[in-house]
């Protein structure tokens, strides 16, 4: 197959960053979307690397890979990997509460069909990512060969969100408040970031920025951004041996304390969609994997109804995760699409979960909540939706 003939997220993007203009690659049959982006970054940082001016500049290197993102196209000698696993059936698989928000509380049960359809896609995410597992470990062993860079370098591996994969019937995708979608790990290297140390301060993306700032001695109006500096946290954290990596569970929530103890995510909804969205990748008909084939999933379940994963008019929130020394919850306020003062004053559904007694987050239980807890919690979520700059902290 010709490769530069596809585009975007079909995987195969001949154009880096969506622009027109072809990037100075080689370009041949054999090269993969990942495997490009991850080659034209090798370059760029190798010269970076072998610059001689004694006053070069420090550098930044951002690399997003679309993988594993749908249809999860794995490169042509990965195809064949992870044949036999399976989507982890967790405690919330294909079980909802019907005090769930819109759909969620909805949706039909997961049928056997449907079920091997999310395999399906694990398994391309899976096989997608060991591109992106090569690309990694290429960067790190090219700056290995400089010690004095590597030295001086801080890496930062994590990702923008999760993934649903059948948990409360919701077959794919994300566009949710449970930890499926927010909770996602944090992986930093470098200058004094001590070994083997596991910190549970709660971090988001907005506090990349103001951390790096940080790092590279480079002061800035802490109301400039919402996030905040995570230098502290990312010096320090609770020792884990290596055979404990697995089922971290610790935390020093004093240093918690101090950091955070309350985060805000949100999402206003993009459209209404259901599982056929989740674009799936097959092998062709007659076996080939280049490019193979996508294919739709079933939209409904066999009674007609629809496993919906999105929908515009009600599933629009903002919620709050609290965790300190004492309590680990999740609220969620969800609210019609105007996304404006008004919807926020008056939400059309709440949902509540301690963490402690539901990890699984399967039963909501803010009806159990009394009167003066849900207007705490309400004018809580109200302040941090609506903070900006040191305000947010």
């Amino acid at each position: 197959c010709d490769y530069n003939n596809f585009y975007g997220k079909e995987y195969f993007q001949k154009y880096i960053n969506g622009s027109t203009q072809l990037y100075s690659l080689n370009v041949t049959e054999t090269l993969y979307e990942t495997s490009m982006v991850g080659n034209a970054s090798m370059e760029w940082l190798k010269d970076r690397l072998t610059d001689t001016d004694a006053n070069k500049s420090p550098f930044l290197m951002w690399i997003g890979p679309h993988a594993p993102h749908y249809p999860s196209t794995p490169a042509a000698w990965y195809a064949n990997e992870y044949n036999n696993v399976k989507a982890p059936k967790t405690p919330n698989y294909n079980k909802s509460d019907s005090n769930k928000h819109a759909f969620v509380g909805t949706n039909p049960y997961l049928t056997e069909n449907a079920s091997e359809w999310i395999d399906q896609l694990y398994r391309d995410r899976l096989r997608s990512l060991l591109s992106v597992d090569d690309l990694v470990k290429d960067i790190v062993e090219l700056l290995n060969q400089y010690p004095t860079q590597m030295d001086n370098t801080y890496i930062l591996y994590t990702s923008d969100h999760g993934y649903h994969l059948g948990q409360y019937d919701v077959p794919c995708s994300k566009e949710q408040p449970y930890e499926e979608t927010i909770r996602i790990p944090m992986y930093f290297r470098g200058p004094q970031v001590p070994k083997n140390k596991v910190t549970m301060d709660i971090v988001g993306n907005i506090d990349i920025l103001p951390t790096f700032l940080s790092l590279a001695g480079i002061t800035y109006d802490k109301d400039t951004y919402d996030g905040r500096s995570w230098t502290t946290g990312l010096l320090n954290g609770v020792d884990v041996a290596d055979e404990e990596y697995d089922n971290v569970i610790t935390t020093d929530t004093s240093s918690a304390d101090a950091w955070r103890t309350v985060y805000l995510s949100q999402y206003m909804s993009v459209g209404t969609y259901g599982f056929s969205h989740c674009s799936t990748w097959f092998p062709s008909s007659d076996g080939s994997v280049c490019p193979g084939q996508n294919k739709k999933p079933p939209e409904n379940a066999p009674n007609g109804e629809a496993w919906l994963v999105d929908r515009t008019e009600d599933n629009n929130f903002r919620a709050i995760r609290i965790i300190n020394d004492t309590v680990n919850l999740m609220y969620a306020e969800f609210v019609n699409h105007t996304w404006d003062e008004a919807a926020f004053a008056k939400p059309q559904f709440y949902e509540y979960y301690d963490l402690k007694q539901d990890p699984f987050q399967l039963k909501n239980a803010y009806d159990s909540l009394n009167g003066d807890t849900k207007t705490e919690l309400h004018q809580l979520l109200m302040k941090y939706g609506n903070c900006t700059g040191s305000n947010c902290w």
